[in-house]
């Protein structure tokens, strides 16, 4: 399944890194740090342009969200599933943020299941 392995974590010289190794070596990258200062600056405003063309999606669309995110928090997911017609969304229990690291394969098998549904 190439999605499964696309969303997976990876390796870093042999070694699998996990838990706060994978942060700390993700997060404290000066390139990380700019990359998610113009995120966090250009995400909102995009959300917003965009949010009242979310009526007119066509393709399938599905939300997937960590029961335990402190971020976006699950409502958010309810509230764009709703906005988004024949939309399907999907709580993740036991993750948080980053639900394609706790859950790859119930990832993988969402994108695999939309792309079939897809025109």
């Amino acid at each position: 399944m190439i999605f499964s392995r696309m969303f997976r974590p990876g390796s870093a010289g042999g070694k699998a890194l996990t838990g706060a190794a994978v942060l700390a070596a993700m997060a404290l990258r000066p390139s990380q740090l700019r990359a998610t200062a113009m995120d966090g600056a250009l995400m909102i405003p995009g959300a917003v342009t965009l949010r009242d063309r979310y009526r007119t999606f066509r393709l399938p669309v599905t939300i997937m969200a960590g029961a335990g995110d402190k971020v976006v928090f699950k409502r958010m997911a309810g509230w764009l599933a709703e906005a988004i017609p024949g939309s399907q969304s999907h709580i993740v229990e036991n993750a948080g943020h980053m639900v394609h690291y706790a859950a790859a394969e119930q990832v993988a098998a969402a994108v695999e299941n939309v792309a079939a549904l897809a025109p």
